[in-house]
Formats: C-alpha cells, structure tokens, sequence
C-alpha cells in the first residue's frame, strides 16, 4: 500500500515575462531609456527578481532602475568606478512587497559618464505572490461636481490599492481629462466655457465610477476673438499707413479688448499702431518715439476706449511708419473682446466718430508730421511744437 498526501493549494504562484527588444543606451544622459513588460495576473507580491543583461565596456557608468505598476521606483544598480565589461545579473529588490503585480513593469537604464557606450540587450522578470487579495476596489470623492459657467480646471480624489491601475474617460464633449495613475491618487480634468444661458449636465467615468459635472449657464458675458496672419509692408515714411481688418461676428456689449500685435521693424520707435472700432473710434495703442530704437514689436494692448460699444463688425488695425530710413513688416495681429450678450447698440457718440474717452479727439485729427526721428506733435487745440 502506498498512501499519497497532497498538500492544498495556499494560493501562492509565481508569474514571469521578458522583453527582449535592444536598445541603445545613451551615453551621459539622465534620462536613459526603458523597455516595459506587462504582467497580466494580479497577485499580492512576496519576492521580485529581475535578470538584465547589458553590453557596456565600462559598466561603472550605468544605473539600473526598476518601476512598478504603482509607480515605486527601486534601484538594482547604482554606478561606481567599476571598469568591468558588461552586466549580467539578477536583482532582487524588496521595495515592492505587498504591491499588485499586474500592469507595466518599467527596467529603466542610464549611462551617467561619458565616453563609453553599450545597449540594452534583454531582461526578464520573476514575480512570487498570493491570489487572494489581489482584487482591485475603488472609491472616488467627490461623485458630484459644480462649475461656473466660465469652466475650468477640477478634480477628484480616487482611493485605490496599492498597484491598482485606473483611467478617467470623459462622456461629455465639453469636458476633457487623460488622468490615469495607480493607487490613490487625483483625477484632474477641465471644463469648457458654456457659452449657453441654460446649464448643462455632463459626466466622467473615474476608476469605473461615475462623476457628474453641472455647469451653470452664461448669465450673458463671454469672450469672442479674431486674428489675422496675413502680414504686409508698412510703407516708409507715409502717414497713410497699412491696415488688416479682423470680423467680429458676435455682437457683445463691450466691457474690454485685448490687442496683440506683432510686427518686424528695425527702429521701432517710428511706428505708431491704431486700432479702429467697428463704430468708428479710433485708439492710438502705440506712439511713435525718436528715442526708441530697438527691433520690432511683439506685445499686448488693452485700450478702454471702447468700453460699451458693440463688438461685432470690422475691427481694423492701422500701422503707420512716420519716419524715413527704417522699414518694417505687420506680420500679424489677434484680438480678444470680453461683453454682455444683452443690449449691445452702438452710441451716439460712436455713431458720430467721436472718441468717449477722448472727446476732443475726433476720427479727422491732423496726422502727425515727421522729421528723421525727430516728431512734431498732431496740431490739436493749437498746439504743434516739438517733443
């Protein structure tokens, strides 16, 4: 008689995986460069062993990391004054003991020094550990969120095992997120503007939950803007100037513009930069200078001239060269106007030409005379000396 007694099974097993696709290292770099093996079974992780083999002349040179799922980051070699050829060993790091075994594991290599170089030839990897408690749960606080109508950046919290990977998906066009992480940890994502005056509902998938997002509506403000990036030569020396209109089809009670401009000039003190509403009233947002003789013009305008008119038409922007000698080029130029969606009618001071902020400066002002770099000033309320 012969009696066989078996064991139960404690739930304990091991799982491998290899990469063996080579890679060069680069040599001196911090970076270094990575080949991933993705481990397929979720086990409670006991012991870790990772084999590398590297071709390297000077391996003192090279630091050997290794990366868990969950984002933890072990050593296996750091670099010494080690002039031996080549790598070929086993690691056995403890760090990761506990964690879930299942995800990406990231070998991670650098060359710190210079002078030598080697590749990356192959590594395997070696994981012992339980089946039971390998299961992932997860939790996300809040599940309900509110945003203004303005939109923005929001986030949630998610609480997850150690090792358990998650995404976050958006099933709204008009929420946006790429949060993905491993244990505990943020999902980050961002709302759109709702330009609507109802508010919206939209929801998030985190960690296989789901978030619902509400959006107030627009209580009427909102931002319109416009380019143009077709650029032109500024005559030299011409008190005509060059313009590009930019169409605003929206019409907003203005509360602000903003203006950039870009131009190429090399003597940007003879340029004088004007912004024309579509109501007729002209702002100067850059005046020439006989002192200012740097290179071109890249910079951001903010005139409040044209607080309370109505957005929508042609905005033009004048640009004047008015001295000789220096040319330049309006490459191109954007606007952004901020306003009310209610009540956006033109003024009669707009209607007229005159410019509310500057009542005595109409649209026909004298345009100013010029000598080389030296300026005479518009004749207006009878003056016209010389700065």
């Amino acid at each position: 008689t012969v009696t066989v007694t078996q064991a139960g099974n404690t739930g304990s097993q091991t799982v491998t995986g290899s990469n063996t696709s080579a890679i060069a290292i680069p040599d001196n770099n911090t970076t270094g460069v990575t080949r991933v093996i993705n481990i397929a079974t979720a086990l409670t992780i006991q012991s870790v062993s990772a084999t590398v083999n590297i071709t390297h002349p000077y391996r003192g040179d090279v630091q050997i990391e290794l990366i868990s799922p969950a984002g933890t980051v072990a050593t296996l070699k750091t670099t010494s004054n080690d002039s031996g050829d080549n790598i070929n060993a086993t690691y056995t790091p403890t760090s990761f003991n506990g964690q879930n075994s299942a995800g990406n594991w990231t070998l991670r290599v650098k060359d710190l020094f210079a002078s030598d170089i080697g590749t990356l030839n192959s590594w395997s990897i070696s994981i012992t550990g339980t089946t039971g408690g390998g299961t992932c749960t997860y939790s996300v606080s809040p599940t309900s969120v509110s945003a203004t109508a303005a939109g923005g950046a929001s986030s949630v919290s998610v609480t997850a095992g150690t090792g358990c990977a998650w995404t976050a998906t958006s099933n709204a066009s008009w929420i946006t997120t790429s949060a993905s992480g491993s244990g505990n940890g943020t999902a980050s994502f961002t709302v759109a503007a709702n330009s609507g005056t109802t508010s919206r509902t939209g929801t998030l998938t985190v960690a296989g939950q789901t978030v619902t997002v509400t959006q107030a509506g627009n209580s009427g403000s909102q931002t319109v803007t416009g380019s143009n990036t077709s650029p032109i030569a500024i005559p030299d020396n011409n008190t005509t100037g060059v313009t590009r209109v930019i169409n605003i089809a929206t019409a907003l009670t203005i509360q602000s513009v903003s203006v950039s401009v870009n131009i190429t000039h090399t003597w940007r003190g003879d340029i004088q930069i004007e912004l024309i509403s579509p109501a007729g009233t002209t702002t100067v947002l850059k005046a020439t200078s006989s002192s200012d003789s740097a290179d071109n013009i890249v910079a951001t305008y903010t005139p409040t001239t044209f607080t309370g008119q109505n957005s929508a038409g042609n905005w033009t922007l004048r640009v004047k060269d008015l001295a000789s000698s220096d040319t330049g080029t309006l490459n191109n130029w954007s606007i952004s106007i901020t306003g009310t969606t209610s009540g956006a009618k033109a003024s009669n001071d707009q209607a007229s030409g005159v410019n509310p902020a500057q009542p005595w400066r109409r649209e026909d002002s004298t345009p100013l005379s010029v000598n080389r770099k030296g300026y005479s000033s518009p004749a207006i309320l009878g003056y016209n000396g010389s700065k």
